[in-house]
């Protein structure tokens, strides 16, 4: 994972499509996710209120495709140590087309180089961690 990955580039990212939220740093980490045999690198704003999740195209520096849940959309986050990682998942209320409810997985590191992601990281720890 790159040292350049800044999470000041996801806030104002947010910030831009959604200028009514009040985003704040220290909310945010960097999850990678393997689908298909691919990894695929996302930034995620996880806060009781809100959660927020962009794929990062790496080559273009880029976010696209992301999705967005409110506090009312929101049941639960649950945070799960395991290992040298963290899995957040994110429990929400929306339906999806087979009926189920959506739940959003995000895998982080916690070896990564970047400080900010490592402090939030903790953070959410705390915060969400079922004991």
């Amino acid at each position: 994972m790159g040292l350049f990955l800044k999470e000041e580039d996801f806030c104002t990212y947010i910030q831009t499509n959604y200028p009514d939220i009040n985003i704040e740093k220290g909310h945010t980490i960097v999850s990678v996710n393997v689908v298909n045999m691919q990894p695929i690198m996302s930034f995620a704003y996880i806060t009781r209120e809100l959660v927020i999740a962009a794929k990062y195209q790496r080559q273009l520096q880029i976010f696209t495709d992301h999705v967005i849940f409110r506090r009312d959309q929101l049941s639960g986050i649950e945070y799960i140590a395991k290992g040298m990682n963290a899995q957040l998942i994110i429990h929400t209320n929306e339906k999806l087309p087979n009926g189920m409810n959506a739940i959003l997985t995000l895998n982080a590191s916690t070896m990564t180089g970047n400080r900010w992601h490592k402090e939030n990281l903790k953070k959410m720890k705390y915060t969400f961690q079922q004991d």
